[in-house]
């Protein structure tokens, strides 16, 4: 280490036993390194609080001037460029050769061949001068390792007796009838794939849906719309399902790499710098949360926090693995497992085209204690960590069109978009109350929010089973939607008549 450095904690990355070293990186290689620094003053968004504007978040919990300009001098020193300072999401972009950031941050950077994928990633520690010590709390780039998988499974569709439009589903939960999620915007964040507007086209036609939603798409750092590979089903999900809820809500997808950076970038892009402020974030992606590195994680989630302090739901789905979510122990997916999401869990639903006849848990529901973060106040189950799913809803069996195509497809991919699409419904029945704010304050605070869902008492994931109440498997159950609506209303109202009291 370097005289007058520190340790940049949490800067490694749990490495893959199948991950090779093949050589350091090139040192001549131009890339791009985003610094995080810390709040002007910390944040609690734990409990309810008054939502906030975008001006409002930056000017109390921002970047400070002064540690902008420790960074930037910092950068300046090490014939590193600044690209771009965000304020609001505490954000400088960096720009310079691999070999000016290792000498920069006192470590050595390295291609890693992980089963054919190969990457950059560090093999130490990043460290910083002490005088940055707790202004710098990420630095992420350096390491372009993958942290995100979709959550759909493509199926034989001659071996499903029914499957299912997200018309369907919307109307077996009883969303509202009447509302079409007229002026709101659903983000949706995709970190592979593309879709051809044609499919959409075709999609909400078979299905008999009238109006169709606004679909357009952003680029984030230099990933596209392109469409042509296996992730081609999840954004074709994400975007259908949505769609088929809300027709009249303007959707945008956000396209990113499935890196570290792409995650921060892609979330602080549709909460803090989209030119309208999304009503809800769809997510379907995740990583094993053993797998990722505490820094990034802790940027990431301050990024989720400024969605809640915004009155933004994050809905995530929480994985199609089961309680060990595909590693050799148990574990939750991150993102979904953070505090700052509503982590959505599947179940398989039974009907006879009106009615629901039986729901149980789904095996693949992602589902388990966080190892990551304690029970937030809100989770009082006397759990030792964050405990997941928040919610569920049906997982299997979902129509959709895509590359061309018709095909049926599983996953709680689905269910993070329906729930979007559901609070998307209720932000418009609630305009100029912030919509329905942060859900999960609501469904764990409020015993009438928790009496709308179905509970789901059979079914396991593997490690957990459904029980009376809230489980690991389906979280408080499936939703019914308008019965959630006049709860949200009515609680809404209430606030109100307390302000002006």
């Amino acid at each position: 280490m370097r005289s007058g450095y520190s340790e940049l904690l949490g800067s490694m990355r749990p490495t893959s036993t199948n991950a090779v070293v093949a050589g350091e990186a090139d040192p001549s290689e131009v890339i791009e390194v985003s610094v995080i620094l810390r709040r002007a003053n910390p944040i609690d968004v734990s409990r309810r609080r008054s939502v906030l504007t975008r001006e409002q978040l930056t000017e109390r919990h921002g970047a400070q001037d002064n540690d902008v300009q420790a960074v930037s001098a910092f950068a300046a020193s090490n014939s590193l460029s600044v690209v771009k300072v965000s304020q609001g999401t505490r954000t400088i972009r960096l720009s310079g050769t691999v070999g000016q950031f290792a000498n920069a941050f006192d470590t050595t950077i390295v291609n890693l061949d992980e089963q054919g994928a190969v990457s950059r990633a560090l093999s130490g520690p990043i460290f910083i001068p002490e005088a940055l010590n707790g202004v710098v709390v990420a630095v992420l780039g350096l390491d372009t390792r993958r942290v995100a998988r979709s959550h759909v499974q493509l199926v034989q569709s001659q071996n499903v007796l029914s499957s299912f439009y997200a018309t369907q589903i919307r109307d077996l939960y009883h969303f509202p009838p009447d509302l079409r999620g007229d002026r709101q915007t659903i983000a949706i964040l995709e970190f592979g794939g593309g879709y051809q507007s044609a499919d959409f086209a075709t999609y909400f036609h078979q299905e008999g849906l009238g109006a169709q939603p606004s679909v357009e798409w952003v680029s984030v750092d230099g990933n596209m719309n392109v469409p042509g590979s296996v992730d081609d089903t999840e954004v074709a999900l994400d975007v259908e399902v949505a769609g088929s809820v809300a027709p009249l809500a303007d959707i945008v997808v956000y396209f990113a790499p499935w890196s570290e950076l792409g995650w921060i970038h892609a979330i602080s892009m549709a909460v803090m710098e989209s030119p309208v402020l999304p009503t809800v974030v769809s997510v379907s992606w995740g990583w094993p949360e053993t797998l990722w590195g505490d820094m990034a994680i802790s940027a990431i989630d301050a990024a989720l926090a400024d969605a809640v302090a915004l009155g933004i739901t994050v809905c995530i789905s929480s994985g199609d693995w089961g309680s060990n979510d595909g590693t050799s122990g148990q574990t939750t997916e991150y993102p979904a497992s953070s505090p700052h999401a509503l982590a959505c869990g599947g179940t398989v639903l039974q009907s006879d085209g009106v009615n629901i006849l039986d729901e149980v848990g789904w095996p693949g529901s992602g589902g388990g204690i966080s190892a990551m973060f304690p029970p937030p106040p809100w989770q009082n189950f006397g759990y030792s960590g964050r405990a997941v799913p928040d919610v569920a809803a049906n997982a299997v069996h979902y129509k959709i069109h895509f590359d061309g195509a018709d095909a049926v497809v599983n996953g709680t991919s689905a269910v993070a978009p329906l729930y979007a699409g559901l609070i998307a419904l209720c932000a418009e029945s609630m305009l100029g109350s912030h919509g329905a704010g942060f859900l999960n304050f609501t469904i764990y605070e409020d015993f009438s929010a928790q009496s709308t869902f179905r509970d789901i008492t059979a079914g396991s994931n593997g490690g957990y089973s459904a029980q009376p109440g809230y489980d690991l498997v389906t979280g408080w159950g499936s939703p019914n939607g308008a019965a959630l609506l006049d709860v949200l209303e009515t609680l809404s109202f209430a606030q109100v008549q307390l302000q002006l009291s």
